[in-house]
């Protein structure tokens, strides 16, 4: 028995996989796959795309049977990106500008992110240098959002003397990653990072 399985839609994130017995088309549009009598055999999906969007996706895989006439049977599949952490551009643009802070008080600014998806969304902010510390005392720590929410970063220069100070706040999301590792402890690893410039007046008291 032979099966030819083939891809009706959506041939950009949907590759069929060379199968054990029978061959598969370059690009995975096609497998035909041999099936002995009384046995089964697997016909794998490769599902997925670097440049897909937050969202869910449908596509359909006909599976035909040559010995039945080509008979045909329609499979539906489904794939879901999660949310994503999303920093308006605008936001990076300008930075984080505390001003002047006298010595020995305390600026405080407030980075919004929106998950604009739906899934739970990732956002990890690096520790920062003195004299501004970020959420959780400063250290690095996971943040998850649920969808259509948003999570508030306040992020504070507290210095404590006079002086200029600089640096950077890097961001780090699970943007652009598939339902199956966003929810891996490190998916922000292997996400996205964005970074933002921080600026600090101290003055005397």
């Amino acid at each position: 028995v032979r099966a030819l399985v083939q891809k009706a839609e959506s041939r950009i994130w949907v590759r069929l996989l060379p199968p054990a017995h029978g061959w598969a088309s370059d690009g995975g549009a096609s497998a035909t796959v041999t099936v002995n009598a009384g046995s089964k055999a697997l016909a794998e999906l490769q599902i997925g795309h670097p440049s897909l969007g937050v969202g869910e996706y449908e596509a359909r895989v006909d599976v035909t049977w040559d010995d039945q006439d080509g008979k045909t049977k329609s499979i539906p599949v489904k794939y879901r990106i999660l949310g994503t952490a999303d920093i308006p551009a605008a936001v990076f643009a300008g930075g984080l500008n505390f001003g002047d802070v006298p010595a020995g008080g305390e600026g405080r600014k407030t980075v919004r992110a929106w998950n604009l998806g739906n899934g739970t969304a990732r956002l990890r902010l690096a520790a920062l240098a003195y004299p501004f510390t970020g959420p959780f005392q400063g250290q690095e720590h996971d943040i998850l959002i649920e969808p259509h929410t948003f999570f508030d970063a306040i992020v504070t220069c507290a210095p404590k003397g006079p002086g200029t100070w600089s640096s950077t706040a890097t961001f780090q999301t699970n943007n652009g990653l598939s339902a199956f590792d966003a929810i891996s402890p490190n998916a922000t690893s292997v996400g996205r990072s964005y970074q933002m410039p921080l600026t600090c007046q101290g003055s005397d008291a």
